[in-house]
């Protein structure tokens, strides 16, 4: 009796070892395969997906927009008169290329160069002689602010299609110029603009 009692102690022990040994190997087994998965995933490499061409090239376009065209006329003593189109913020020297050039008796000084374009602006190039009849004769053979149209007025130097409108705008509203100073109340004339014109304009 004593014998069959330690033989079931003796079993129970090693069935409880038995299972004890079960569960700790498992868990350690389940265990070491999670690190290893993990260190699996680590050791991966991420991929970016293949970039389109046509989409890459469509976004570096809309980053860099082309540059906004105006067009004005060129006209006078220039080589090639008529209607040149050129980007947005070019100077009146770029128009006067673009026309090639001056002809002999076309004078350099009369057109600022330096202007910054506005489309539909007009450039009249005028010859050496009528600069210097112009200027001989004084006020008298100017252009009359109070009469001239808007073709009038862009003769004048310095004077686009927005100018002339701004002055006719102003003559509408206020009546018309006392003094060839006057001209400096219409918004974008300033002194230095007023001192270019000064010799070919009159107010009567």
């Amino acid at each position: 009796m004593k014998h069959k009692k330690n033989t079931l102690k003796r079993c129970l022990a090693e069935a409880l070892f038995g299972a004890l040994f079960l569960f700790f190997f498992t868990g350690c087994s389940d265990r070491a395969y999670t690190l290893e998965e993990l260190a699996k995933q680590d050791s991966l490499e991420v991929v970016e997906p293949a970039r389109d061409p046509e989409k890459a090239g469509e976004a570096e376009e809309s980053e860099d927009p082309a540059p906004e065209q105006i067009c004005v006329f060129v006209c006078g003593q220039v080589a090639e008169p008529g209607l040149v189109c050129l980007d947005a913020g070019s100077r009146a020297g770029d128009a006067l290329e673009l026309a090639g050039g001056l002809t002999e008796s076309g004078d350099p000084s009369y057109v600022n160069l330096a202007e910054v374009l506005e489309d539909g602006q007009k450039l009249y190039f005028p010859s050496v002689a009528e600069v210097s009849a112009q200027a001989s004769s004084g006020e008298s053979s100017g252009i009359n602010i109070n009469t001239a149209d808007a073709a009038g007025l862009c003769q004048l130097p310095g004077i686009g299609a927005s100018k002339a409108a701004a002055i006719l705008d102003h003559r509408t509203k206020y009546g018309r110029f006392e003094t060839p100073e006057d001209l400096m109340q219409v918004s974008g004339i300033g002194q230095a603009s007023f001192e270019r014109l000064r010799p070919y304009i009159r107010v009567n």
